[in-house]
């Protein structure tokens, strides 16, 4: 499998001898701890070291998903080995529900991802059908300590994490942007999970002072396109969000149907046309915050329990 994998993508570079395997990893894990040593092992800014993979890899990670999902872990491991990832059970310590990682190993050398194609964990026996996302951890300051505590507060069912900063490659290459490709293994994990009845959440960060939103503007949420409009259609659950999250002390609003709000609209996220495309509006929700609010564990834990909350109460169509 090892020489086919090579064949198959002779650019790839393989993890260093000596990653540790499946079955060396501590069998319980604290997730936000989980998540930082991965935002430590991120693919930096302006290193050139994203490596974007081929489609017989991306295949691979597809039907790795569904191994997961069926409860073949083993042979999910197997299959991604040759890509430099252990796929292992853990039991999350807060929670005690038992998780399975998609894990990325570092390289011996750097200290960072080899590739930096991502964490992906999957709660079998999630409360809700809603995946947690975090296409820009870093660079989007804090949005992957949101994430963390959103999925695992609400027990969602997949948490998908960038492994590499947002702006990696060099020269305007913007291949290592998660929210611009579809030739990721981000990507292809959202098209492999994203089913009728789930919904997304993409967490994601501005700075007001860039833009000309409305003054004190928190949050921005926008459902993304389809590929035959560019105006976003919202459901009653997206102004119910936009309402509780008002109600919260938060000043929110929905792009494009809000007075002042025609910016970060997700128009070019490829997770939010995939979901509209196949499975209609309603089923992946982008939620832009502003950098106050990230910088603040009190405001971030509080626009984790409004969206916490909204999931549990508005299931997708």
């Amino acid at each position: 499998a090892l020489a086919a994998a090579c064949a198959d993508a002779p650019a790839e570079r393989l993890a260093a001898p000596g990653a540790p395997s499946a079955a060396t990893i501590a069998a319980t894990v604290d997730l936000r701890r989980v998540v930082d040593s991965v935002t430590a092992a991120l693919v930096p800014k302006n290193s050139g070291e994203y490596v974007v993979p081929y489609s017989t890899t991306l295949a691979n990670f597809r039907r790795a998903v569904d191994s997961i999902t069926a409860g073949r872990i083993t042979g999910a491991d197997a299959l991604l080995d040759p890509h430099g990832y252990d796929v292992y059970r853990v039991r999350e310590a807060t929670t005690g529900d038992t998780l399975v990682f998609m894990r990325e190993r570092v390289s011996a050398s750097t200290g960072i991802f080899a590739r930096g194609w991502g964490l992906y964990v999957y709660n079998p026996r999630a409360r809700h059908d809603a995946d947690i996302h975090v296409n820009h951890p870093v660079a989007d300051q804090h949005t992957e300590d949101i994430a963390a505590d959103l999925y695992r507060e609400c027990r969602c069912r997949w948490l998908l994490m960038a492994g590499t900063h947002r702006n990696a490659n060099l020269d305007g290459d913007t291949a290592s942007d998660m929210a611009r490709h579809t030739n990721t293994v981000f990507h292809q994990v959202h098209v492999a999970v994203a089913e009728p009845g789930t919904r997304a959440v993409s967490i994601h960060g501005f700075r007001r002072s860039t833009t000309d939103l409305p003054s004190g503007v928190d949050q921005v949420l926008s459902n993304g396109r389809s590929s035959a409009t560019t105006t976003p259609t919202y459901l009653p659950a997206d102004t119910v969000l936009r309402r509780r999250l008002r109600s919260a002390g938060f000043v929110a609003g929905l792009f494009r149907f809000d007075a002042g709000y025609d910016e970060l609209g997700a128009a070019s996220n490829p997770q939010g046309r995939h979901s509209n495309d196949t499975l209609g509006w309603g089923h992946w929700i982008h939620v832009e915050n502003d950098s106050s609010v990230r910088a603040d564990t009190v405001q971030w834990q509080r626009l984790s329990g409004v969206v916490r909350q909204w999931i549990a109460d508005y299931p997708a169509p």
